[in-house]
């Protein structure tokens, strides 16, 4: 029974149709992964984009709003964020900050 068991446990580790389905498995898993980080990147992107763009336009920023965009922006630059976000990030850096709600 031991031998039969440790035979089967050969076959099955030796045959190449085993390991194609392990690579199978691990490359569909990177794959999604590729496409949830582009999403995620992505959404974060055009959150950030439309936020700076209102401060901008306002001519002005609350520090509650700072902290928001700055809780989207640092997770965006981790993931690989791009120049565009940066370059809003810094004209919102040198708006002022008023006081007041949102």
């Amino acid at each position: 029974m031991k031998t039969e068991l440790i035979t089967i446990l050969l076959a099955i580790f030796g045959c190449t149709g085993f390991w194609q389905l392990i690579l199978w498995l691990v490359q569909s898993r990177a794959s999604k992964k590729s496409t949830e980080h582009k999403a995620l990147t992505g959404l974060l992107h055009d959150r950030i984009f439309s936020l700076c763009n209102r401060y901008i336009d306002v001519g002005s920023i609350t520090a509650e709003e700072y902290r928001n965009l700055l809780a989207l922006y640092e997770p965006y630059q981790a993931l690989g964020g791009n120049g565009t976000a940066r370059a809003l990030k810094e004209e919102v850096d040198r708006l002022p900050i008023r006081t007041g709600r949102a």
